[in-house]
């Protein structure tokens, strides 16, 4: 994904991150749709819960490495880059309006209900708006380093305030969605952008280098910030410091970053289907989601929570199959429409 004046190795790790987070959404999802409410219950059901929900911070924290990995690494040459400038706006608002999207008010019953459905704000504004943001970081301040310091400190700010802006979600708007779940929300920016923030912030430091930074520094800076950020995290339960305590699960995946890291010290790259697969999690999301949830049609709807585990499993294997094999397709799509596009410059 980075721009880039010579071939530059890819972190294998991060491809790894992004791979088990979209096999974890997919299985979640899945589950969830679909598995009978006798099921939901007992410490193997809040286990299988709580691993769940860190799906989202490890797509959250790889998109935070991801953007020092493609922007910061050669942040002269991105700047340079008006193409590369409009792309990476362009990416980001179309995220904003996919997410938007994404929550059509489709049967509503009401014009308040269709309002509070319609102005959910979900990971995909999330990631928008803060790819924005680092994207302005990126324009406006001098140089790669204060990015990262100034992407650490937002993050920081970002937990920190949640305890003051999550009540303004109980007078529902546009505008509270953004910073409050108590209107419907499932990922404000306040506090989810703080795990793509502070991903950002722990590239800046653990991968200097890029992909070419030592596996040694790399894993201690990733398992050190998941350690600390894990002890802060139990602090905050035991304490009853909510923002403290919302560090717990980046913590965890820091520390699986940092075992990903080791894992894959002697793997230069993925194999091609692989890395093709971690680079189309977009298309896996918007798939999947609209397959199982969307409105009257999605599987969710017309099976409802019936299957048991065994069927629910096979459930899991089928989608997962199905998604990554028109995710394979869409690439190719995709590929094919810019020869044709560089056939008809030439």
């Amino acid at each position: 994904m980075a721009p880039e004046s010579a071939p530059r190795r890819r972190a294998v790790f991060v491809d790894l991150l992004r791979l088990i987070a979209s096999f974890q959404m997919i299985q979640g999802h899945t589950l969830d749709a679909l598995m009978q409410d006798g099921l939901r219950q007992g410490a193997l059901f809040a286990t299988w819960s709580y691993v769940r929900g860190l799906t989202s911070v490890s797509f959250l924290f790889a998109a935070g490495l991801s953007f020092h990995l493609a922007t910061l690494l050669d942040l002269d040459a991105h700047r340079a880059s008006a193409g590369a400038v409009r792309h990476r706006l362009g990416r980001g608002a179309w995220l904003i309006v996919l997410g938007y999207l994404m929550h059509l008010p489709v049967g509503a019953r009401s014009g308040a209900e269709a309002l509070r459905i319609g102005g959910i704000v979900d990971v995909l504004q999330c990631i928008g708006l803060t790819l924005l943001l680092l994207e302005g970081l990126g324009l406006a301040l001098r140089d790669a380093r204060h990015v990262t310091w100034a992407a650490g400190a937002l993050g920081l700010l970002s937990f920190a305030l949640w305890p003051l802006t999550e009540p303004l979600g109980q007078s529902p708007g546009l505008l509270s969605n953004w910073v409050s779940h108590a209107s419907g929300s499932i990922f404000p920016v306040v506090p989810w952008a703080g795990h793509m923030l502070l991903g950002t912030a722990l590239a800046g430091l653990a991968l200097p280098r890029g992909a070419s930074t030592s596996t040694t520094r790399t894993t201690l800076v990733l398992g050190g910030a998941g350690v600390l950020f894990t002890l802060l995290g139990v602090l905050g339960y035991r304490e009853e410091l909510p923002a403290l305590a919302r560090l717990t699960n980046l913590g965890l995946v820091s520390l699986l970053s940092a075992l990903l890291v080791l894992g894959s010290r002697r793997v230069a790259r993925l194999p091609k289907r692989l890395e093709l697969l971690a680079g189309e999690t977009l298309f896996l999301y918007v798939f999947h989601v609209v397959l199982l949830y969307g409105a009257y049609v999605g599987v969710g709807a017309l099976v409802g929570h019936r299957l048991d585990l065994a069927h629910g499993l096979l459930a899991v294997a089928v989608l997962s199959a199905l998604s990554a094999g028109l995710a394979f397709a869409w690439h190719a799509a995709k590929q094919a429409r810019r020869r044709r596009r560089q056939s008809s410059l030439a």
